[in-house]
C-alpha cells in the first residue's frame, strides 16, 4: 500500500514567527515540510507595538517598526536561499500573537500549523510558551512544535499510537514524512498499563504482564497490518508504565528528531482540547512534536471558529 495514499494532502504551511533566536530553525522546518508536499508557506509575523487608544501619537512609529518587521522577515527568509519549490507569502500583520494566528487559521485553513517553543523550565504551560499552547489546543489543523534545534532534518521519525482511529491517522501522517524525507523506517511506540483489578484480584505481577502483553502484541498486529507493503519499515516497541514519561523516554533513547502524537480533539466552549497524554507529551519533549488532529473534526471545528470568534481571537 503506497503511503501517498495514506495521509492527506499538504497544500498549505503556516508558520508563525517571533523573530527570536528559534526563528530560522521554525523557518527551515516549516519550508522542507512544504517543499516535501509541495505546499504553499504561509509566513505570518504579529507585531504588538501599540495600544489603540494612542493610535494618533504612534501612527508613523507603527509604520515604521511594522516595516522594520517585514524588512527582518525577509531577511530571515533570504537566509534559507531561493527555493523556486516553494512559493511563499509573507504576512506581517498588527496585534497579538495567538490572535493573529488564530484568524490565519480561519482565514486560510492551513493543513498543518507549525511554531517554534523555547522550551522554558518550569510548570508545562510556561514550558511550551502561552501563545504556542493555545495554538495547540485550537487550532483545527494539526500542529507542529519546534524546538531548540538537535538536528536540522528529521533522521529518526518516531511515533506513539494507543489504537484509536486519530493514531492510526498520526500513524499514516509519520509514514507520509518517512517517504517524502527519505527515512527508511519509523519508531513506533505504544504503552500500556497494566489494570490494577488483575492485582487486585490476585493476579501475580508477571502473569498479569504476560496477559496484557499478549493482547498489546496482537493489537499491535493488526493495527500495521494495512501497511507492511507501504515502503517503509515499522520498528515496533510494545512498553509497559506512565504513558507520557514512557512515551518521552523511548523517543530520547531512540534519537528522535521528531515525534508524531494523535489528539484526542473534543470541543468545548468552542476550543479544541488535546487529549491529556498528547498534551503532557507535547509541553514536555525536547524534539520537535507533531501534533496530529483528527480529519474528522477539521469541519466542525472551523464552523465552531466562525461561530464564536470571540473564543478565538
Amino acid at each position: 500500500m503506497p503511503t501517498q495514499d495514506l495521509a492527506p494532502a499538504v497544500k498549505t504551511v503556516l508558520c508563525a514567527i517571533d523573530l527570536s533566536s528559534l526563528t530560522p530553525h521554525v523557518l527551515m522546518t516549516a519550508a522542507e515540510v512544504a517543499q516535501a508536499y509541495g505546499a504553499k508557506l504561509v509566513v505570518l509575523h504579529a507585531v504588538e507595538i501599540w495600544d489603540r487608544r494612542y493610535d494618533f501619537v504612534v501612527e508613523e512609529m507603527a509604520r515604521r517598526i511594522e516595516l522594520e518587521a517585514r524588512a527582518k522577515v525577509q531577511a530571515e527568509l533570504a537566509h534559507l536561499g531561493p527555493n523556486p519549490e516553494v512559493p511563499v507569502e509573507v504576512q506581517v500583520v498588527k496585534g497579538h500573537g495567538y490572535t493573529a494566528i488564530s484568524s490565519a487559521v480561519k482565514s486560510l485553513r492551513p493543513d498543518l500549523v507549525v511554531i517554534g517553543s523555547h522550551g522554558r523550565k518550569g510548570i508545562d504551560r510556561i514550558l511550551l510558551g502561552s501563545v504556542a499552547d493555545r495554538v495547540l489546543r485550537q487550532s483545527p489543523a494539526s500542529v507542529l512544535v519546534v524546538r531548540p534545534p538537535k538536528n536540522p532534518d528529521f533522521y529518526t521519525i518516531a511515533c506513539a499510537v494507543d489504537f484509536s482511529d486519530t493514531s492510526r491517522q498520526a500513524l499514516e501522517r509519520a509514514l507520509d514524512l518517512a517517504v517524502k524525507d527519505k527515512v527508511k523506517a519509523v519508531k513506533l511506540i505504544h504503552v500500556f498499563e497494566i489494570p490494577i483489578i488483575y492485582i487486585e484480584a490476585g493476579m501475580a505481577y508477571q502473569s498479569a504482564f504476560d496477559h496484557v502483553m499478549s493482547i498489546q502484541k496482537a493489537e499491535m498486529e493488526k493495527f500495521i497490518e494495512p501497511y507492511k507493503d507501504c515502503g517503509i519499515a515499522i520498528d515496533v516497541t510494545i512498553e509497559e508504565g506512565p504513558t507520557a514519561p514512557t512515551i518521552l523516554s523511548f523517543a530520547e533513547r531512540v534519537g528522535a528528531d521528531l515525534l508524531v502524537v494523535g489528539t484526542h480533539g473534543r470541543s468545548r466552549l468552542g476550543a479544541l482540547l488535546i487529549g491529556g497524554i498528547s498534551s503532557k507529551v507535547v509541553h514536555r519533549a525536547t524534539m520537535p512534536v507533531l501534533a496530529v488532529k483528527a480529519s474528522a473534526h477539521y469541519e466542525p471545528l472551523y464552523a465552531e471558529m466562525s461561530k464564536h470568534p470571540e473564543q478565538h481571537g
